[in-house]
């Protein structure tokens, strides 16, 4: 079942089947490091919903971004505030994989 995850009244991305899904455009990347930034009541909101993966879709590149929640909390950045997107964390681009980690890619990538 799909479940919808609203920010400030508007869709931001959805929860199926344990995956949080997000479309991003290329200017919403971080240059400096280069990563993915979430919100972070966001990312709680998706953990409500039972996601234990996030899945960004970047459909200016085709391709696909995928991490678990956890690894995004455990390396992710510390929490901080960026003006007009409220509170944030960041997981860098090289924690990210093409396809929904297994489990041996999920371990391997918390112990980098």
């Amino acid at each position: 079942m799909k479940e919808n995850i609203w920010l400030e009244g508007i869709v931001v991305g959805w929860v199926e089947d344990g995956v949080f899904y997000k479309r991003l455009q290329p200017e919403h990347f971080l240059r400096i490091p280069p990563a993915i930034s979430n919100n972070v009541s966001v990312l709680k909101d998706a953990m409500d919903a039972k996601a234990i993966y996030v899945c960004i879709i970047d459909e200016a590149r085709n391709r696909e971004w995928w991490a678990t929640i956890d690894l995004i909390w455990k390396k992710g950045s510390p929490e901080f505030e960026r003006k007009g997107y409220g509170r944030q964390i960041y997981l860098k681009l090289q924690y990210w994989t093409p396809k929904r980690p297994t489990v041996q890619q999920m371990s391997f990538m918390e112990a980098v």
